[in-house]
């Protein structure tokens, strides 16, 4: 069970060399401040990905009234022809 490429026994490593170099009154403060900075990370990345998903149909939308609105313009007219098989002649009265 690897954790970001680092097994358990790596990880058991670190925490005692953290242990060792700070002490045991220090490490539940640096503990509690990695848990708020991991957090804050996780919910930033979260409201990023949020607003880009909120984002990104609206964009489409817009887009696509453009190229409809853009193709209006460029044929003048505003009703579909009817379509027809090729070859076959529409008779108009």
């Amino acid at each position: 069970m690897d954790f970001m490429g680092i097994g358990p026994l790596e990880i058991l490593v670190v925490l005692l060399l953290a242990f060792l170099f700070f002490g045991p009154e220090k490490l539940p403060e640096i503990a509690a401040k990695a848990g708020r900075v991991y957090r804050n990370i996780k919910k930033a990345s979260f409201d990023l990905s949020r607003t880009i998903v909120s984002e990104l149909p609206a964009e489409n939308n817009s887009s696509k009234s453009i190229t409809e609105e853009t193709e209006i313009e460029n044929t003048g007219d505003t009703t579909e022809a009817p379509a027809s098989a090729p070859g076959e002649e529409i008779n108009e009265q």
